[in-house]
């Protein structure tokens, strides 16, 4: 098991406990597409993993729930 699948299974036991928010901080944004692989192979939907580039910068992420994916 690698470190990813680590990091989502730490995730998915926090999600399960009713904590619906989470920051993912990788070493490049590229990996992005390796974590979604790795929170989906959880059986979770991948679209819950949201890039921080996303949000307009100095603006407030409104998400009630999902995953921030930052570097």
């Amino acid at each position: 098991v690698g470190k990813g699948r680590e990091s989502a299974a730490v995730i998915l036991d926090n999600w399960m406990k009713g904590r619906r928010k989470a920051v993912w901080i990788s070493k490049s944004d590229k990996l992005i597409e390796d974590a979604q692989r790795d929170w989906s192979a959880l059986g979770m939907e991948r679209l819950l993993i949201t890039p921080l580039s996303r949000f307009p910068q100095g603006k407030p992420v409104t998400h009630a729930e999902g995953i921030l994916f930052t570097t």
